[in-house]
């Protein structure tokens, strides 16, 4: 993919969620890509192919030892993440409080929260957009 198409394709995710944004920077290819908005929604307005998917690597602790590749798997919505196997396998464990997110660069990693937030495995790396979860936060507990 050439400069322009990530460019046109970076607009389309922006005029996507900022529908104003394309009066306010009219350059040519924010039209290409409200163009293409327009020409995908028309097809499937729920499902339009020019939204940005996110991808996940799956975190194995140096301490498992294995021969399979982490998985990596590809996302849009929040709900298409925790249904994730290996995302959605944490969800079923005992103590499960909640997914956060844990800004790592330009990425994010995926936290599993245990016992309000007390204990905590790391699930993944994001990369792409980020789904909307609480940003994570270490619980100190004291003795």
């Amino acid at each position: 993919m050439d400069s322009i198409d990530a460019r046109v394709l970076a607009a389309a995710a922006w005029l996507r969620s900022d529908d104003t944004a394309y009066e306010a920077a009219p350059d040519m290819a924010l039209r290409a890509a409200r163009g293409m908005l327009a020409a995908a929604d028309a097809v499937d307005p729920l499902r339009s192919p020019l939204i940005l998917p996110s991808s996940i690597e799956q975190h194995i602790p140096e301490s498992i030892e294995t021969d399979d590749p982490p998985i990596i798997a590809q996302f849009i919505t929040l709900a298409e993440l925790v249904a994730i196997p290996f995302v959605a396998n944490f969800q079923a464990e005992p103590n499960f409080f909640r997914f956060s997110i844990e800004k790592y660069g330009i990425h994010a990693l995926l936290m599993a929260e245990f016992d309000t937030g007390r204990r905590w495995l790391v699930v993944g790396l994001i990369t792409g957009p980020q789904p909307d979860l609480p940003a994570w936060e270490p619980v100190r507990t004291t003795k």
